[in-house]
């Protein structure tokens, strides 16, 4: 009994909802003509824009007049194919559309549809409708025209199929997914369908380097492989190089992993002492390093360069290619590496006969460098032809005068002119021909040494006066100037007691010395005075 009652029970509600869902509105509710939906017009009309219109059938569409009356409209023949105004509708139209210029009469509406052959009505897309003005259709309004298909859950394309084609739909919102993997330590997660893309895996746990702990981490199906476990607890083997200088160590199994290599002794840096320090098989293989034996402060300096020592048998070689300090020359170039070029540089020059330099007259001179180039040889003296002068070589082969080239020389003489075979600047004092005075410099004076109230009597500076002087001078005597060690002097002096000669005194005169060949003696007629004579 309990179960009749709730079938029947079951039943009286499936009827009250069939009752409902299957009364229809009176057809007197809307005005006769206007509509809601389709299902508000007559057979063979749809609701478009709140009219009910004919279904085109072809180029065929009805028109409706604005007071409900449906007329059937026949499309003219157009002269000229009706434009689409899209690729699509151009090859595949329903053609709904008749001729926009062809009269109408006033009022009038007619359903429209633009969109490609057989998408009409096929939800989104829908027909739209035409009201006649002016005596010409209108453009189509309302009409909903298919459009790209998107991932959205409707046919946009209205070919009849929800996000076909280009869509890129991959998966329904909502839509879920196991992700990952559950082998070994490893959990799957789950991916969320959102706006059709498939999420990010969460909750998952993914796979970890192997390590030596029973567990499978990298989730391969084996447990600690790879991980360098592979041992035996307590168990030994060699570990490390036993090449060149290396010495193998002792690993031991602690755990199930090998620990650190015990007593090992490792490679170091090669080094050049014949042995193998690197453990690569090779003994002191390419060994190179830069070397300077000269002083530090002039590597890399100038012309100094570093040079190359090569390791040959555990010993370093030679220092090959290196520059050291040179003597400068005059090169432009910093030869001694003390950061200057050609400094001070000066050279000895001689353009004479070999032999002949520093004898007689003959003397070197000085080449300086300027621009990395010697100068001319400025202030050598070289031989010239021998002359009679009594005093000097003049082509410097260490004899005076030679050849007989002088004159004889008068014993006695009374006047200078009977000196002048004698040699040069000669002349005749008391009686005899000397040598005249110069100067007082050191060069060859006609008096040696004498002395007169303190001062010493030399030779005048002049052919004009003569060299004799006694002890006292006028004070009205003006002495001459007299080049005395590079200076001029003067003096006042005594009247002379001899009338008959000018006396002359000078103080602290330097005493000339007799030229070679000529020896300081007194003179015959006045033996306080020394006069230079030529030696017999």
């Amino acid at each position: 009994m309990p179960t009749m009652r709730i079938s029947q029970t079951i039943l009286f509600h499936l009827l009250v909802f069939l009752a409902v869902g299957c009364y229809v509105a009176p057809k007197n509710v809307l005005p006769e003509g206007k509509c809601h939906t389709s299902l508000d017009c007559p057979t063979n009309q749809e609701c478009a824009n709140n009219n009910c219109v004919l279904v085109c059938t072809g180029n065929n569409c009805g028109t409706t007049s604005q007071d409900g009356g449906v007329t059937e409209s026949t499309p003219e023949k157009s002269t000229t194919p009706e434009k689409s105004t899209t690729p699509e509708q151009t090859s595949q139209t329903d053609n709904t559309l008749p001729d926009q210029n062809k009269d109408c009469q006033r009022n009038q509406i007619r359903a429209c549809y633009t969109g490609p052959t057989g998408t009409a009505n096929v939800s989104p897309c829908k027909q739209g409708s035409q009201d006649c003005t002016t005596g010409q259709w209108g453009p189509c309004k309302g009409q909903i025209l298919p459009s790209p298909e998107t991932c959205n859950n409707i046919d946009d394309d209205c070919n009849g199929t929800i996000d076909d084609g280009s869509a890129g739909c991959v998966c329904k919102d909502g839509d879920t997914k196991p992700c990952g993997s559950d082998l070994g330590a490893c959990r799957s997660g789950l991916q969320t369908c959102t706006q059709n893309k498939w999420s990010a895996c969460v909750g998952e746990i993914k796979p970890k380097p192997e390590s030596c702990n029973g567990i499978d981490d990298d989730c391969n199906g084996m447990t600690d492989d790879g991980a360098g476990c592979n041992c035996k607890e307590g168990a030994k083997q060699s570990c490390g190089s036993k090449t060149g200088e290396c010495i193998a160590g002792t690993q031991i199994c602690t755990r199930g992993k090998w620990g650190s290599c015990l007593g090992e002794v490792k490679a170091t840096t090669e080094l050049c002492n014949g042995k193998d320090d690197d453990c690569d098989g090779q003994t002191d293989e390419k060994l190179t390093r830069s070397c300077y034996t000269g002083p530090s402060s002039t590597q890399k300096t100038g012309s100094c360069r570093t040079g190359i020592e090569t390791c040959r048998a555990g010993k370093w070689s030679s220092c090959v290619g290196q520059v050291l300090p040179q003597t400068e020359t005059c090169n432009s170039k910093d030869d001694d590496c003390d950061g200057k070029v050609d400094e001070y540089l000066t050279k000895s020059c001689y353009s004479g006969p070999a032999g002949t330099a520093g004898v007689g007259i003959c003397k070197a001179g000085t080449q300086s460098c300027q621009a990395g180039k010697l100068t001319g040889c400025v202030g050598e003296v070289t031989p010239r032809k021998e002359i009679c002068n009594k005093y000097q070589d003049d082509d410097c082969d260490g004899q005076v005068d030679e050849g007989n080239i002088c004159p004889i020389c008068p014993s006695i003489c009374t006047s200078d002119t009977q000196c002048s075979q004698c040699g040069f600047n000669t002349k005749c004092r008391n009686n005899k021909c000397v040598y005249d005075a110069k100067s007082a410099t050191g060069s060859f004076g006609t008096r040696c040494t004498s002395s007169c109230n303190g001062f010493s009597c030399t030779h005048l500076a002049t052919q004009t006066q003569k060299g004799m002087c006694t002890t006292t001078c006028d004070s009205l005597y003006l002495c001459p100037s007299l080049y005395l060690n590079g200076k001029v002097r003067s003096r006042y002096c005594n009247k002379p007691t001899k009338t008959s000669n000018i006396k002359v005194c000078l103080l602290s005169c330097v005493f000339d010395p007799c030229p070679t060949g000529f020896d300081c003696v007194p003179d015959h007629s006045e033996p306080t005075i020394k006069i230079c004579v030529p030696r017999p």
